[in-house]
């Protein structure tokens, strides 16, 4: 999106869910509004890849990572 490399990933449980998007917010001379854009307002940061790639998830009703599910970024 706006010719930046990002990924969404979608989990499902069946009573909720949750997106993790992965952005890469490498290129200072972008406002930060342009990656803002990219993500919902709901969205918290989980932290930075070995590669640089910024990390937010958001989750819906009862949740993914709520419910016992880990994220582990490399």
């Amino acid at each position: 999106m706006n010719s930046i490399e990002s990924k969404l990933y979608m989990f499902d449980h069946g009573h909720g869910g949750a997106a993790v998007y992965v952005l890469d917010m490498s290129d200072t001379s972008r406002p930060l509004a342009h990656y803002s854009r990219m993500i919902p307002d709901d969205c918290e940061s989980v932290g930075t890849t070995s590669d640089g790639y910024e990390v937010f998830m958001t989750e819906a009703a009862d949740g993914f990572f709520s419910q016992g599910a880990k994220i582990t970024l490399k």
